[in-house]
């Protein structure tokens, strides 16, 4: 079991400030992970993206701060702030950056 030591306190967390944006690529941090479910962040700059993948359960990916385009399958989307979208398993998803964006995938 991998855990943030901020996580496992009772305090409400501001997971925003979590993670920074870098230039060189997308950046990215499990901020708990345990037999249940992994959380993890994802800091991209505008451009940036995440190539298409399959993972073999079913995920969710919310939208913390900006905008990103998520293609799942042969279908586009927008995710904004505050949106959450489910990726489905054994389906390919690629995520890119329309403007800086923070994103929480809960798996």
């Amino acid at each position: 079991m991998t855990i943030n030591a901020q996580t496992t306190s009772t305090e409400p967390l501001d997971i925003t400030n979590q993670i920074d944006f870098t230039s060189e690529k997308f950046n990215s941090k499990v901020l708990f992970k345990n037999e249940a479910f992994n959380l993890v962040l994802f800091a991209l700059q505008k451009g940036q993206e995440i190539k298409a993948h399959k993972t073999p359960r079913d995920a969710y990916l919310q939208c913390l701060k900006g905008e990103a385009i998520v293609i799942i399958g042969d279908k586009t989307n927008i995710l904004k702030k505050g949106q959450i979208i489910l990726l489905p398993k054994d389906i390919l998803h690629a995520i890119k950056a329309e403007k800086k964006v923070k994103l929480m995938l809960i798996k």
